[in-house]
């Protein structure tokens, strides 16, 4: 099973329900890029660091997923009707036919 934890990014009403566009927690995208293997490494993970903070550049970031979940508005009632900025944890398995 993976469980993955997704911020709402927006809340819109429709005729079926509600549609949420959900997508990874702005915090989250730092932690998918594996730590320095080497010195030279670390030393280039510490320049672009100086850059985005001393010098305000814009630092590529890998491009982060978001999905639309479309539910009834009995379902958002019962997940607690989430705004935007709330965390979702979604839990999902392979599912066997047959």
């Amino acid at each position: 099973m993976l469980t993955i934890v997704l911020e709402v990014l927006e809340v819109r009403k429709v005729d079926e329900g509600v549609e949420m566009l959900l997508g990874r927690p702005s915090g989250a995208m730092m932690q998918e890029y594996p730590s320095p293997q080497s010195e030279e490494e670390e030393m280039a993970f510490a320049v672009m660091r100086a850059f985005e903070k001393y010098l305000r550049l814009p630092i590529p970031q890998r491009q982060a997923y978001t999905f639309m979940m479309r539910l009834s508005d009995e379902e958002y009632s019962i997940l607690g009707k989430p705004t935007v900025g709330d965390l979702i944890e979604i839990k999902m398995e392979r599912r066997q036919e047959g």
